[in-house]
């Protein structure tokens, strides 16, 4: 609506990309769907890792926006966390797509079914902010940075230099 306010647009935007993360997540492990309405059930067990990454950082800004509680936030934390723990990954790297229940690798193409690491970036962004806001002295906090430390750390970002080059290389 462009009689909006400025603030109240931004608002909109926001509690609506928020509302595709929190409704639209996968109903397992609450990772994201790559394309998908927030209405019905999902298509397929498909998740984007990279889009994660957004939902994890989405998370951050409803709390913060009184949208959902701290702690229904960090359980949603946890249900992610769980899933990437467990997760096939390629030197430490995600896939672009995984199965949202079983954390397998869907394939991004034909040729394409290892690690991505603009997704993995992505996904690590995100949960290297949850790191950083969920900082409470609690047994589930304490346990969601360790968790978060492990599997940013577990990444080999050298071994996508491909021998040492000073640059990264997507796949």
């Amino acid at each position: 609506d462009p009689s909006l306010p400025e603030n109240e647009l931004l608002e909109r935007v926001q509690r609506q990309t928020f509302r595709f993360f929190w409704e639209g997540a996968h109903p397992a492990s609450a990772l994201a769907a790559d394309r998908r309405s927030v209405r019905g059930a999902p298509a397929d067990e498909l998740v984007a890792t990279g889009g994660s990454g957004f939902g994890i950082m989405a998370l951050i800004v409803a709390v913060e926006r009184g949208w959902v509680s701290h702690t229904a936030a960090l359980e949603r934390l946890d249900r992610m966390l769980e899933l990437l723990g467990t997760a096939q990954r390629y030197h430490g790297a995600f896939p672009h797509f995984m199965n949202g229940r079983t954390g397998a690798t869907i394939p991004f193409s034909r040729r394409d079914d290892g690690g991505d690491l603009v997704e993995s970036s992505y996904l690590c962004m995100g949960l290297l902010c949850a790191r950083q806001y969920f900082d409470r002295d609690t047994p589930p906090e304490r346990s969601a940075r360790a968790r978060i430390t492990a599997l940013w750390e577990d990444v080999e970002w050298t071994w996508y230099t491909q021998g040492g080059d000073r640059v990264l290389y997507w796949h």
